[in-house]
């Protein structure tokens, strides 16, 4: 994905549409390393690949709406659970617990 959107940035580097191809690699950054929510852990690899092809398919839209859910979740968790005094440890089991339930 990374490669695609460099390979578009240079067709299209005399153009005003040069930065089309960045933006799909910061998109593409994002998808992979999964940063769009605070100290999260890294995806999976398996995770990672599932991102690609969406992407790929055309799902951008839907995979950025996904995210864009799940780190808004993961702030209210977190807002939470300092509202109630909860340690760092705690949370963290809380959002892979809500994770793993959301990818079901």
């Amino acid at each position: 994905m990374i490669h695609s959107g460099y390979r578009r940035a240079l067709l299209d580097k005399l153009t005003p549409n040069v930065s089309r191809g960045f933006k799909f690699v910061a998109i593409a950054k994002t998808v992979t390393l999964g940063r769009l929510s605070g100290r999260r852990k890294p995806p999976s690899n398996v995770e990672v690949l599932g991102r690609i092809r969406l992407v790929m398919q055309g799902h951008l839209q839907t995979l950025w709406q996904q995210m864009v859910a799940e780190a808004a979740a993961a702030e209210r968790a977190a807002a939470e659970a300092r509202a109630r005094g909860e340690s760092e440890a705690e949370m963290q089991k809380r959002r892979e617990a809500a994770r793993r339930e959301q990818m079901q």
